[in-house]
């Protein structure tokens, strides 16, 4: 377990689709932290997949598809907001 905290999570490998939507929310102003509790793994974590996604240029190629797929194939809701939905 990797403790954050007072949070723990178990640690899950990494995805291009945890990438994806890490950069995607962070783009849409989403803090580390809300992506963290949303995503259930620690703030540090967050933060260094923002860092080398934008250091490699994937942060930009995510955004450009987001952009270039049409939205409507994207949850339009905040990360946070989920998180709040999954919980009720």
């Amino acid at each position: 377990m990797i403790k954050s905290g007072k949070e723990r999570f178990e640690p899950r490998p990494l995805t291009g689709d945890t990438e994806y939507l890490v950069c995607l929310y962070n783009h849409r102003g989403e803090s580390a932290s809300n992506i963290a509790d949303c995503l259930s793994r620690p703030v540090s974590q967050i933060k260094q997949i923002i860092k080398d996604a934008k250091a490699s240029g994937r942060y930009d190629k995510h955004i450009a598809k987001y952009e270039n797929i049409g939205r409507a194939e994207i949850p339009t809701e905040s990360c946070y907001q989920t998180f709040v939905d999954k919980l009720t």
